[in-house]
């Protein structure tokens, strides 16, 4: 049975949409948290995807390579954790070959997957699976099957399904709806953090039984505290983020233990 397992590798400052002219005088943390993701994966022979910021791979590029070196996958998460729907079509463009570019050159390795910030391919952006292709992206999965106030196409497939696009066709691979939220939840996350982790292992049962993929993802800056000092724009945001962090190693420990995931494959 597929069991994915992803990592939208990304600053706590890029998800809290902190204006980027302010990033370089913050605390950076992804590299610390991500090489804990990294020891945990390896306890519980664990791979995963890494849908990875061109900025993060700009001002990391060691990071990058032990990644890669450890035999996890590299794909892109675009490079400035912008929402596709906010870009213009040649602006997603390059945002989308720049960070290729140059995770190709920082891993070694050909990167063929794509993952937009905030799930952001909405029904009114689905023109970026059309410039993903002409860009030689072969796997995409932003296209989140739930509905709720900043992304998701209700009634989007759940299971991994090829699109047709302009310029060829492209492997749609969705995080998994969360049972028994399935409109309004995803397996991972906030939503991760939020319910507790027997929701988790009962959506991936349910998967199976239905002999259905599991597609779970997290961020590094959820498996440590933000920096004290750390501001953040939205007061809702920062609710969002801190909450319950300090439990995520721990719930992640416990799934890890039951079930066995790998980097998205496709056959």
């Amino acid at each position: 049975m597929q069991r994915f397992m992803t990592v939208d590798c990304e600053e706590w400052f890029h998800a809290a949409n902190v204006d980027c002219a302010a990033w370089d005088g913050l605390q950076q943390t992804v590299h610390e948290n991500t090489m804990r993701l990294l020891e945990l994966f390896a306890r519980y022979g664990t791979t995963a995807t890494f849908f990875t910021l061109g900025d993060v791979a700009l001002k990391h590029p060691q990071l990058i390579e032990t990644i890669a070196n450890a035999g996890h996958g590299i794909a892109s998460h675009g490079f400035g954790h912008k929402s596709v729907f906010t870009l213009t079509q040649e602006e997603f463009k390059q945002t989308v070959v720049n960070s290729k570019q140059i995770l190709e050159q920082t891993s070694g390795k050909k990167v063929t997957g794509y993952r937009a910030p905030n799930f952001s391919i909405t029904a009114q952006s689905l023109w970026a699976l059309d410039i993903l292709t002409g860009c030689g992206y072969t796997m995409d999965s932003s296209i989140a099957p739930i509905a709720n106030y900043r992304y998701g196409i209700s009634g989007s497939p759940v299971e991994i399904h090829t699109r047709r696009t302009s310029a060829g066709m492209l492997h749609e691979v969705p995080v998994s709806p969360l049972a028994p939220l399935r409109n309004i939840a995803m397996l991972g996350g906030f939503y991760f953090r939020v319910f507790p982790v027997a929701t988790a292992l009962r959506t991936i049962e349910a998967n199976e039984r239905d002999s259905r993929h599991s597609c779970f993802y997290i961020h590094p800056w959820e498996v440590a505290t933000l920096p004290h000092d750390a501001r953040i724009p939205s007061r809702f945001q920062s609710v969002r983020m801190r909450h319950n962090l300090s439990a995520t190693m721990q719930k992640m420990e416990a799934m890890l233990r039951e079930f066995r995931f790998t980097a998205i494959s496709i056959p």
